[in-house]
Parts: structure tokens; C-alpha cells; sequence
């Protein structure tokens, strides 16, 4: 599985919001073309720490500095329930690598850069349950909310087709990041009303103390579900993100209503390593 498309402005997009995204940072294909948003997001190529805004919105990050990767905005037309015209949005996607360039972490952020008249969203990835671990909350189906965790396996191995994911995928080859055969990626959707936040967190989990993963196969992974049930290293490991990540959660559901998170700071990555 490899992250996937998308990015920018209207031309027009008819897809639901299911097939707009794909798992992990799979998360920005929308219409393509450059506008004047550019003065919502952090510049591309520099680096930031202790919160990202967006537009109208502000995000807590983990302490460190976050390399900004790639920024996008684009019009988002859902289809398969009633629904307005959908939301100008726009979308930034964070690195960290440690100082030999091995992948540590990523975030993707993607949030409306205003209201839309929108009474329905669509996103059947909140039904997805072949994850390490899944909460639907409410499971409201006309306002989905849910919190992933999943494996992916070749993550950035294969080349991109979306303009978006395109930088991402020249800026690890440019700055030679050393990629992990698995990394676990949360994710967290939350819609409400003419609004939503999409937060997606990809850890290296080498650099928190487990063991490499050798099978590049998502079913035949050290990570996939019923392979950890007998790994009890893996399962705490999981276990202790799973905890990190309603953390974020709570902080991109508190951006999504407020317009600022819950916290000053997410927690530190580092909390992840096991003793």
C-alpha cells in the first residue's frame, strides 16, 4: 500500500470523499491550481515547531522541528448524498528525519479554509475494519468521526501521480530520507456541519525501539493485525500510540470546533519508545 493523490484548485472534481482518499497520506487529492491561499499555509521548504496554522485554523504539533514538505488547496465536490458544492481546502505535509536522514515521523494536516453549505459527508474509510485499531465514535453517517491505526507497508516506494504528492516524493529522493520497510499511520476525520479536520500521523516505529520489519507484504507484515496478537513487544507498541494518538485527536477535534487546539503541545514522540 503507498500513500497516494492529490492537491490544488477546481477544474472539477466528482468523486466521493471515499474515493478522494486513500488511507494515510493518502489524504489531498482534490482539483488542481494554484490561488491565493498561499498565505494560509507555511511556505514550502521551511521548517516550523510548536504549531501549524492553517488558514483560520491552528494545530499543536509534537516538540522538534517539522520540515514543511508540500502545501496544497483545492475544491472538493461530494456526490453521494446531499451536499453543497463542498469546501475550498487546503492541506500541508510535515517530515521529521534525524540527523543520518532516516525517516522519523509525518504528519498530514487538511482542514476547509472556510465553511461550506454542506449537509452530508461522505467517507467509507471510517468503516474500514481491517486495522490495528478502529473507533467510530458516534458513528454518525451523516457526520462520520473516526480514529485509524493501520500499517502500511512501501510506504513512498512507488511514484505518485498527483502534483501534491509529487514534492513529497522528490523531496525524500532530493534529501536522501532513508524509508523503513513498515511505518504505522493514525489517522483521525472528523466532519461537523459545513466543516471537517483530517490529521495523519505516520511513525517510524525503528526509531522508537522495535525491531525492524522484514515482509514488504501488508497481509504477511510483522505489524498486521494477527501477527502482533502473538508479538507482545509490538502489541505494546501499538497499544502506547494508540493512546498518543486520541491525544491528537482530542487537539484536531478542538481545532475543528475552536479554531485552536486543545494544547499548548502534543506529547513527544519520543514517548512511544518502550522501556
Amino acid at each position: 500500500m503507498r500513500p497516494s493523490a492529490r492537491d490544488r484548485r477546481p477544474r472539477c472534481l466528482r468523486a466521493s470523499f471515499a474515493r478522494a482518499i486513500a488511507l494515510m497520506a493518502s489524504v489531498h487529492a482534490l482539483c488542481l491550481g494554484t490561488v491565493a491561499w498561499a498565505q494560509d499555509v507555511p511556505s514550502e521548504g521551511s521548517s516550523i515547531a510548536g504549531t501549524l496554522r492553517i488558514g483560520r485554523s491552528t494545530f499543536a504539533l509534537p516538540p522538534g522541528e517539522w520540515k514543511v514538505v508540500s502545501s496544497g488547496s483545492g475544491s472538493v465536490t461530494y456526490t453521494d448524498k446531499v451536499g453543497g458544492a463542498g469546501a475550498e481546502t487546503a492541506s500541508v505535509y510535515l517530515m521529521q528525519v534525524d540527523a543520518d536522514s532516516t525517516f522519523v515521523a509525518s504528519m498530514l494536516h487538511r482542514v476547509p479554509l472556510a465553511s461550506s453549505q454542506t449537509s452530508s459527508w461522505t467517507d467509507s474509510l471510517c468503516d474500514r475494519k481491517d486495522t490495528l485499531y478502529r473507533d467510530a465514535f458516534s458513528q454518525n453517517i451523516r457526520f462520520p468521526e473516526c480514529l485509524l491505526i493501520n500499517h502500511i507497508v512501501r510506504f513512498w516506494v512507488t511514484a505518485p501521480n498527483s502534483e501534491f504528492d509529487k514534492k513529497i516524493w522528490n523531496w525524500i529522493r532530493d534529501n536522501g530520507v532513508r524509508l523503513p520497510t513498515t511505518v504505522l499511520n493514525c489517522s483521525y476525520r472528523n466532519y461537523f456541519s459545513g466543516d471537517y479536520v483530517f490529521v495523519s500521523v505516520s511513525v517510524n516505529p525503528e526509531k522508537f525501539g522495535q525491531a525492524p520489519s522484514t515482509n514488504a507484504a501488508w497481509s504477511a507484515s510483522e505489524w498486521h493485525p494477527s501477527a502482533i496478537k502473538s508479538d507482545q513487544a509490538r502489541a505494546a507498541f501499538v497499544d502506547g500510540y494508540r493512546k498518543w494518538c486520541y491525544v491528537m485527536a482530542e487537539n484536531a477535534k478542538a481545532t475543528l470546533l475552536d479554531r485552536k487546539p486543545k494544547s499548548v503541545a502534543l506529547p513527544s514522540l519520543v514517548e512511544l519508545k518502550l522501556n
